[in-house]
């Protein structure tokens, strides 16, 4: 992911890449943590 493209409006910005890929990665399993903890603080009360 080390590549920085002319992106959409003709920025370079290799950082939006990174922020794209984290987000692609962390979104799924962050959701999936957040509804395990719902669940766990469902159970509690």
């Amino acid at each position: 992911m080390m590549h920085c493209e002319v992106i959409f409006l003709g920025l370079p910005n290799c950082w939006i890449d990174w922020a794209a890929f984290a987000l692609l990665l962390l979104g799924p399993s962050l959701t999936v943590w957040g509804v395990c903890r719902a669940r766990r603080l469902r159970r509690r009360t």
